[in-house]
């Protein structure tokens, strides 16, 4: 009696094990993927703002009355002007690039880099894009001499004068990808010092609106004050954008993790449920109920899943921090990012969908034929059967009753197996 009685107690504890284990594999697997994922999204969003930039969105072609509007309204945190003062033309006079200036914040949030030098500090220096400068015959050498052929008014007019200026700097090119999103408005590629305004009249001007973080999602409210001229960058920003892909990957994955878990906590619980049927029957003996046993197994199970769940955020946060930063080392461009909301998230269901599988187990008790007699409470051998019950077949009887259970088990396994090789 003792050795059965430590033989249950054994494997009893041993399948609180493999549910422990289960749930926090499950859950730690998830949250190493969904932080690989956020920080592979936030990576991809820094890439695509240092090519198209930081702004949220622009409008082209505006007077000063939209300018003020639009850098007053409590939704902007800074609104960046670029000044069009003219064009450069080469020795064939073909325009190669707009002269202008920008305002000192647009350097920074516009992400408009220099590969060499420094922006005009003067009236007689000047930075230009490095393919302009190739375009115009000149090297990328700073401090020598360059001479502009600026047309301030209408081409065909004529109006060209040439200034000769210091480059005091090289541009990194931008010009060439933010014109996807500027309507094939001008774009300045020949930065000047801001005073050159007085020399030369302001031919157009563009403004670049950037949002705070948390009214980003409202960037098309400012359509009205920018007078439907308001173009937003959705090639930086993807909440912008109409493509999904990435929530649509995202969710199916969280699906594909969710399916996984519960197709082995079924399992596992239903193999408990069945090693354990004699406990329930002699329980229902007893004058247990169905529901008192349901409440009995639900409080023995329900401390494992949220110490499993817990455990296993803290395991996958700090597994991820490990894996992201092995993979990862010596590339500073690469980006680290736990979004709260996306781990609870994840956590929560996987919570909710052990606690799912648990309920679907429950009903293997409800199954059981407990009618309150002793001869009620074991299994019947098939109808179809013509062979006498005797001893030397009546556990082959047994197994062909448990036929279609085992089928289900079976085909549950091969389930969570395929499950996981779509997770791979």
């Amino acid at each position: 009696m003792k050795k059965e009685i430590e033989r249950k107690v054994y494997f009893k504890k041993r399948s609180q094990l493999r549910i422990f284990f289960l749930l926090l594999f499950t859950v730690a697997f998830s949250i190493i993927t969904i932080v690989f994922s956020d920080s592979l999204s936030e990576t991809k969003e820094q890439q695509r703002k240092e090519v198209y930039g930081k702004w949220h969105g622009a409008a082209y072609g505006v007077d000063e009355d939209i300018i003020r509007t639009v850098s007053e309204n409590v939704l902007v945190e800074n609104a960046e002007t670029m000044y069009i003062l003219g064009s450069v033309l080469n020795q064939r006079k073909s325009v190669v690039g707009t002269f202008g200036c920008i305002d000192s914040f647009m350097e920074e949030s516009g992400d408009i880099e220099l590969l060499s030098g420094h922006w005009p500090t003067s009236a007689n220096e000047v930075a230009i894009e490095a393919a302009v400068l190739t375009q115009l015959g000149y090297s990328y050498e700073t401090g020598q001499k360059i001479t502009l052929s600026i047309c301030s008014d209408d081409l065909s007019q004529g109006n060209e004068e040439k200034d000769v200026f210091n480059l005091c700097g090289v541009v990194k090119d931008y010009s060439g990808n933010w014109k996807k999103k500027s309507e094939n408005s001008q774009l300045v590629s020949i930065f000047v010092y801001p005073s050159f305004t007085e020399k030369y009249k302001i031919q157009g001007r563009n403004i670049f609106i950037n949002l705070y973080d948390k009214y980003a999602k409202y960037a098309s409210d400012l359509n009205y004050p920018c007078k439907n001229r308001l173009v937003l960058n959705d090639y930086s920003y993807l909440m912008y954008s109409n493509s999904s892909s990435e929530k649509i990957d995202m969710l199916l994955l969280q699906i594909v993790f969710l399916l996984t878990g519960m197709s082995i906590f079924v399992l596992l619980v239903n193999n408990e449920i069945l090693s354990r049927q004699t406990d329930f029957v002699t329980l229902r003996i007893l004058g247990a109920t169905r529901g008192k046993m349901v409440a009995t197994f639900f409080r023995e199970k329900i401390g494992i899943l949220l110490s499993a769940d817990i455990l296993g955020v803290v395991v996958g946060i700090f597994l991820s921090y490990i894996l992201f930063f092995a993979f990862s080392s010596g590339e500073k461009e690469i980006s680290f990012l736990v979004d709260l909301f996306n781990v609870l998230k994840s956590a929560g269901l996987n919570l909710g969908g052990a606690v799912l599988a648990l309920a679907l187990g429950f009903v293997r008790i409800f199954q059981l034929p407990l009618r309150g007699n002793v001869e009620h409470a074991g299994r019947y051998p098939s109808k179809s059967a013509k062979k006498i019950l005797c001893l030397k077949h009546i556990f082959l009887r047994f197994k062909k009753v448990d036929k279609g259970k085992s089928f289900f088990s079976i085909a549950l396994s091969f389930f969570a197996i395929i499950l996981f090789f779509v997770m791979a």
